[in-house]
């Protein structure tokens, strides 16, 4: 049996057309939403696990989403979050991010993103917070953000999630 934060575990889970339902469900839990808020979401990159794709190393980013509102998603799932980790997202989502504006588009015209990083084993970071949200700031007055309604970065302490999810669960039956 394989954990949640293995790529393939989480891409059969949450990242195939035929798992859909458990994306939503996660989502709407993170953001707070009501049920099926999300029920017209887009996987942009829906996998069949075969033989095949399991053995390639063509899976860039783990899943990718465009939200009913128009606001693209990536998803991501990290067993260790040290210092390459965080490179490593960064670059995700500035590909992501450049990617979905063509040539001669107006900048101003960018769709909104964000990225979720599932995370078991933080060992950059010291908040042991249920859900942190990243933006850029300016380090001289935190009150001044760069772009904020346009890009952010969500890390998700998956142990604290699933003491969450756990309690919900046991507590709601």
């Amino acid at each position: 049996m394989y954990p949640i934060y293995y790529d393939l575990m989480a891409k059969f889970l949450f990242g195939t057309f035929d798992n859909k339902k458990f994306l939503i469900k996660i989502l709407e839990l993170i953001f707070d939403l009501e049920s099926n808020s999300l029920k017209d979401l887009v996987i942009l990159n829906s996998v069949r696990l075969s033989k095949e794709s399991i053995n390639s190393k063509d899976f860039d980013m783990d899943i990718l989403v465009l939200l009913p509102n128009e606001v693209f998603l990536n998803i991501e799932f990290y067993s260790n979050y040290d210092r390459s980790s965080e490179i490593k997202s960064i670059m995700y989502i500035s590909r992501f991010f450049s990617s979905n504006l063509k040539r001669g588009d107006n900048y101003i015209d960018v769709k909104p993103h964000l990225q979720i990083n599932f995370i078991k084993n933080n060992k950059l970071h010291k908040k042991s917070n249920l859900i942190n949200k990243y933006i850029l700031i300016n380090t001289e007055d935190d009150t001044d953000e760069m772009i904020p309604d346009v890009l952010k970065i969500y890390t998700i302490n998956l142990l604290r999630f699933f003491e969450n999810v756990s309690f919900c669960i046991l507590r709601c039956k």
